[in-house]
């Protein structure tokens, strides 16, 4: 198996290999959603994943190097932003922020997700995000602490969008099929 490194920290690292996605499908309100849960896809049409092989035993939401979740190791990242971390005079990311995030991935992801990105913004808001083969799911938290989750299949125009503790609720729905 070989491993594609990927130049931006906040990003995790993938692993190619040939992997069948199952199907799975997913009710929100009267709007199906139908997709293929997958982690990813390369070209030649096989599979992105983004956790370690079984052979590399590590605990769920866990990384090899300290034992510390991909989201802690993100956020430490971001929390080392200075000022102007973009280039363009945005301020560093708020602490509360950071932290809340992790609280809600910890509360809200299953046992042993799959890994996903932790992207600052430079309106101080924060968003972890997964793009798979066939679903993208994200969950913003603005500084203000308003939440909002985005769930939208890939290779269309149809999106659900959702705040407050709605959005909670459809993220950990998704999440519990998608990145399980």
């Amino acid at each position: 198996m070989s491993t594609v490194a990927t130049a931006n920290p906040l990003m995790p690292a993938a692993r190619v290999a040939a992997a069948e996605p199952r199907r799975a499908s997913l009710s929100w309100g009267t709007a199906p959603l139908l997709f293929f849960v997958a982690t990813g896809t390369a070209a030649h049409g096989k599979a992105i994943e983004t956790q370690p092989p079984a052979n590399e035993a590590v605990a769920p939401h866990q990384s090899q190097t300290a034992l510390v979740s991909w989201y802690e190791q993100k956020a430490q990242i971001i929390r080392e932003l200075g000022p102007n971390w973009d280039g363009y005079g945005a301020d560093p990311i708020a602490s509360d922020t950071i932290d809340n995030m992790i609280q809600l991935l910890r509360t809200l992801l299953p046992a042993g997700s799959l890994q996903g990105s932790l992207v600052p913004a430079a309106d101080g808001s924060l968003q972890a995000e997964w793009h798979l083969a066939s679903v993208a799911l994200g969950l913003l938290l603005e500084e203000d602490k308003t939440v909002s989750t985005w769930v939208r299949a890939t290779g269309s125009d149809f999106e659900i969008e959702k705040y407050g503790p709605e959005a909670l609720q459809l993220f950990q729905s998704v999440a519990s099929v998608a990145l399980a």
